[in-house]
């Protein structure tokens, strides 16, 4: 799964499909509670300057201002339609602009997350990964979560623009190399990992659909109730060894 992205080479009817279930689908609900545990976990601190960096459409934002109205929250987007969409759900202000040259100052951010958007086409993780740096305060938090495995590339990353998928080391190693300490990594999406991949590497055609869909009310609750057991595997201090995605905490080293 992705986050809700746009990138030039997207397909226009996902990225239509996506803004409508950006709220409800299981899967950004997982992912949205996640990065809130991770950001409640490694950013004590309630009245903090937060960015999320490559917004999309902004269910991220709209979610976290909702758990915790007192983080000043902002966004950037590069399509600037998307950029104004999610301005709009989430009442926070959001910027157009790369991740490759963000348009802040040095040192504006106690923390950055980014979902999903080093796997993009067209992204350079490395020069993002120092754009972030620089635009974080010391001691500042960058949070993200990316997919994992390379083999488990398919047709649902073809239809959302993704180029690329990550091992654990690797994208812990892009954040060292920008000058990162990491804290703290882990897979996540590990209980259904198994029928991830019966999905997309034995059960699927090259007419397939991203996994971006609507699913049967059982269904998705079966999905909630494991992702939620994962989420108090996570809380209680635990990792997984294996997922379909992987999430990294680095912290810019440096005096407050």
């Amino acid at each position: 799964m992705t986050e809700t992205k746009h990138t030039a080479s997207m397909d226009e009817e996902e990225y239509a499909k996506m803004a409508k279930l950006d709220d409800s689908m299981w899967w950004f609900c997982a992912l949205h509670r996640i990065i809130l545990l991770t950001l409640r976990r490694f950013l004590p601190k309630r009245a903090s300057v937060v960015l999320d960096a490559g917004c999309g459409l902004g269910g991220l934002l709209k979610f976290l201002s909702q758990q915790e109205p007192d983080l000043c929250l902002q966004g950037v987007e590069l399509y600037e339609p998307a950029a104004h969409i999610a301005a709009s759900r989430s009442g926070r202000p959001v910027t157009c602009g790369s991740i490759h040259r963000l348009p802040f100052e040095t040192g504006t951010f106690d923390a950055v997350i980014c979902t999903n958007v080093f796997e993009q086409k067209g992204v350079d993780p490395k020069q993002a990964a120092s754009e972030v740096f620089r635009c974080l305060r010391p001691q500042g938090v960058f949070i993200i979560s990316e997919s994992a495995n390379e083999w488990l590339k398919s047709y649902h990353d073809r239809r959302l623009g993704a180029a690329r998928r990550f091992k654990k080391q690797e994208l812990t190693s892009i954040l060292r190399d920008a000058g990162f300490e990491v804290k703290y990594s882990t897979y996540w999406n590990t209980i259904l990992f198994p029928l991830v991949a019966l999905r997309r590497k034995v059960f699927s055609s090259p007419e397939t659909e991203s996994d971006v869909m609507s699913y049967h009310r059982p269904v998705t609750l079966f999905f909630n109730a494991v992702m939620a057991a994962e989420r108090a595997w996570l809380r209680a201090g635990g990792t997984f060894p294996f997922g379909v995605a992987i999430m990294a905490v680095g912290v810019k080293s440096g005096e407050s």
